[in-house]
């Protein structure tokens, strides 16, 4: 069994994203890459349903009533989370 880092980040309100300044963003860099292949499966098995592939939205979002996970399968992301102000 492998051993990852967990990065946590913190982000406040900024007047358009209302950030939640308790519940982090958790970035588990590297955790799927042996098992790829089942990153939808994984994601429902722990109840993060409603999948969709192949993109992301190109502008600040979120989501009022949910969390929200992503998992890159293959090839890169650059995503900046907490909004304009966020890293």
């Amino acid at each position: 069994m492998s051993t990852f880092e967990v990065k946590t980040y913190y982000f406040e309100d900024d007047g358009f994203i209302p950030n939640h300044p308790d519940w982090p963003v958790l970035f588990y860099e590297g955790v799927l890459a042996e098992r790829s292949y089942q990153a939808e499966q994984i994601f429902n098995e722990n109840n993060w349903l409603n999948s969709w592939r192949n993109g992301i939205f190109d502008y600040h979002h979120y989501h009022s009533n949910t969390h929200e996970v992503l998992g890159v399968i293959s090839g890169f992301a650059t995503v900046k989370i907490g909004g304009k102000s966020g890293q």
